[in-house]
């Protein structure tokens, strides 16, 4: 899957160096989910084109491994990463919190039937978990509202790529974005350019929007990465020397923008398995236990890799976030849950 121009497979090759609540860089908050970039984005970019991202001794770094980060950070260490991952507050990871402890429920109740004995019972309790989700906002819990707003960062981009592209085939004719549009023409073609994306940018929002009010286990984990905030200025190298080296002289290392989306993008895509992974899964139990009340054999293998895919997707999703305010948020979640059984005992 290429985002942005990277594959999925090359993202290991940056992390972000995360924003933690100590720190004094200013963070870049993300209003809504990937695509809402749009104004920060060009922040970013007044950073990139006002800084180098790298060292300018970089090509004479001949360590194994080294960082590359366009800020100096103190932290070091086992804890450093943990401590500097993209920050949100423990409290916006309640409503994904709440569907991970009913994903796991229903996996604990799958792996059960890899054992022969009465898997259509089984398949009744899973079928049955699976039905009764929790409910996952409380407290005056709600997405932020999605503000459409015009995605000029879009447009910066269409320029880089055009100033970058004929730097490397040399050629000579003259960039028409180097200094803005040099003739009416120009003009209008960059307005209607911006006007199509505009168009489309506000397709996308209102269809993220209806998805969102239509399935609350997406607007969950949207709650969460909403909330997000980024160092637009920081992040480290995690590769080889030598593969830096390589970027820096062909001018590819991976700009604070790219990073940000990559790593959205990335949790987007844990989340879209995650949740085809349940539909397929709630599916076949259906269709599994029609089978078993027909007198028909029983066939879990499915069930069981669908729930697998799910319960790993979810967990690949938890693994980008900060451990400890995944605990905290487990804490804080099973403390609810045991004053409300508590009270309905009463």
């Amino acid at each position: 899957m290429v985002m942005f121009g990277w594959n999925v497979a090359q993202l290991p090759i940056v992390a972000w160096l995360l924003v933690s609540p100590n720190s004094k860089e200013t963070p870049l908050v993300l209003s809504s989910n990937r695509r809402d970039l749009i104004q920060q984005i060009i922040a970013v970019s007044t950073v990139v084109t006002t800084a180098s991202p790298y060292p300018a001794n970089a090509e004479a770094d001949t360590g194994s491994t080294s960082s590359l980060s366009l800020s100096a950070s103190e932290a070091d260490g086992e804890n450093a990463l943990e401590s500097l991952k993209p920050f949100a507050p423990v409290s916006a990871l309640l409503p994904a919190t709440r569907a991970r402890l009913w994903i796991e429920e229903a996996y604990q109740i799958s792996t059960q039937l890899r054992n022969n004995h009465d898997q259509y019972h089984t398949l009744e309790r899973l079928d049955h978990v699976l039905s009764h989700r929790p409910t996952l906002f409380r407290n005056g819990e709600k997405l932020a509202p999605r503000v459409s707003s015009t995605p000029l960062a879009q447009f910066t981009a269409k320029r880089s790529n055009l100033v970058a592209s004929n730097r490397n085939q040399n050629v000579n004719s003259r960039d028409p974005f180097a200094s803005g549009p040099s003739s009416l023409a120009d003009k209008v073609s960059m307005a209607l350019n911006q006007a199509d994306v505009a168009r489309q940018w506000g397709i996308l929002q209102a269809q993220e929007s209806r998805t969102e009010s239509q399935n609350e286990l997406r607007a969950a984990w949207n709650y969460y990465t909403q909330q997000l905030e980024f160092n637009p200025s920081s992040y480290e190298w995690t590769a080889s020397a030598e593969e830096k080296k390589r970027r820096i002289r062909s001018d590819e290392l991976p700009t604070p923008q790219v990073v940000i989306v990559s790593d959205l993008d990335l949790r987007d895509l844990y989340r879209n398995q995650m949740l085809t992974a349940l539909d397929d899964v709630y599916a076949e139990v259906q269709y599994q236990l029609k089978q078993g009340m027909n007198g028909n054999g029983l066939e879990v293998t499915n069930t069981i890799d669908l729930m697998d895919q799910a319960h790993g997707a979810c967990n690949k999703w938890f693994d980008m976030i900060d451990k400890r305010d995944v605990e905290e948020a487990q804490l804080m979640v099973q403390k609810e849950q045991y004053q409300n059984q508590h009270s309905y005992s009463r």
